[in-house]
């Protein structure tokens, strides 16, 4: 296998927003050596190879071309570009999430670098995918009830775990007619004309009756 390490190099210095001069100088070496290494002159010795790995957040291997990369990735590095596109997240919150700069994020989307082939738990878990999506295994994003429950707190979760699949639905139905309407509960007035009590005091509006009531609302809208 051709090594094409100074390639590499290159392509991932470019990507990365680095001159020669400013690799070299976090390398605590002269730009001279960077260009030897780029135009396959000279190689780094062991020390700087991994001192270049870290800084490049990629690994030694990947450099020198060492690895063979499944198609499943390629997918994945177009899925996770798609996906962030889409979703318009904030720079800080994916370097938070990610535990990494963007600039290693989006070079690896762009097709460089290895640093999220073995992390695609953490890219799915920023998205809302699961690994299988991003893989292009699937194309359904996960939508289930427990599923959509991880984003909700977990006290909250805890609550409703052990309720039946229906009574779950039910309250995951509820949640989101909340949160399209953002409106509290129906009026005493509305419960009352719908066979409810006219009157009931706040804390009498059990779990049951809310879905109770969210059931009425769906059949009057429907």
């Amino acid at each position: 296998m051709e090594n094409n390490f100074g390639e590499t190099l290159k392509a991932m210095r470019k990507n990365l927003g680095l001159t020669q001069k400013a690799l070299a100088e976090k390398l605590f070496i002269d730009q001279t050596s960077v260009s030897y290494w780029e135009n396959g002159k000279t190689y780094p010795d062991f020390e700087k190879q991994q001192a270049l790995a870290k800084l490049l957040n990629v690994s030694v291997n990947y450099l020198f071309n060492l690895t063979v990369e499944s198609s499943d990735i390629s997918v994945a590095r177009k899925n996770a570009l798609k996906l962030f596109q889409e979703q318009s997240l904030a720079i800080d919150d994916i370097e938070r999430n990610l535990g990494t700069n963007f600039a290693t994020f989006k070079c690896w989307c762009n097709g460089y670098g290895d640093y999220f082939n073995d992390k695609l738990s953490i890219l799915a878990d920023l998205f809302g995918v699961s690994v299988d999506y991003l893989l292009g295994r699937t194309d359904k994003i996960p939508s289930s009830f427990d599923e959509q429950l991880e984003e909700i707190d977990f006290t909250l979760y805890g609550e409703v775990r052990d309720l039946t699949d229906e009574e779950k639905q039910d309250v995951l139905d509820y949640i989101q007619y909340k949160k399209s309407k953002k409106e509290r509960l129906p009026s005493d007035a509305y419960i009352a004309a719908h066979g409810g009590a006219a009157h009931a005091p706040e804390e009498e509006k059990t779990p049951e009756a809310a879905r109770e009531i969210f059931r009425q609302v769906r059949n009057e809208e429907n």
